[in-house]
């Protein structure tokens, strides 16, 4: 019997003052050819935005994320839900919809875990002293 990796889903909430304030997005973390990619492409710079190159780049960037998109509660004008795909993701706004999203994806992904659970009760466990001065680093 093998191993399964789990796959961890984040659900992104954007508050106020955002612009985006009330959206709800869940994404999975995705594999790390998926973080090296997207972190590279938002990399691009404003001033290269029509350059040929730099446009595939921004719909390969769309292409990478859509495939970590699992749901948002994004509706259009008239109150009907958007569907979660790369063609709706395309229709958005680049820089006050997506981007947005995207960037709280990177953060979520690099941030702390969240916090230990008891397998008891399966609610978060209280933090200590000792636990948050645990240093933490890969072993070769």
């Amino acid at each position: 019997m093998g191993f399964k990796v789990p796959t961890r889903v984040y659900r992104l909430v954007f508050d106020e003052p955002s612009a985006l304030a009330g959206l709800e997005v869940s994404v999975k973390t995705g594999t790390a050819q998926v973080f090296m990619e997207m972190s590279k492409l938002t990399e691009i710079k404003q001033e290269n935005v029509l350059d040929p190159e730099t446009l595939g780049a921004i719909r390969s960037m769309l292409d990478t994320f859509s495939g970590v998109l699992v749901s948002w509660n994004a509706e259009d004008e008239e109150g009907n839900p958007l569907p979660c795909n790369i063609e709706t993701l395309c229709q958005q706004d680049l820089v006050e919809f997506v981007m947005p999203i995207i960037g709280a994806w990177l953060t979520a992904i690099t941030s702390a875990s969240p916090p230990l659970t008891s397998e008891k009760n399966s609610q978060p466990a209280e933090d200590t002293e000792l636990e948050q001065s645990i240093p933490m680093q890969l072993i070769p």
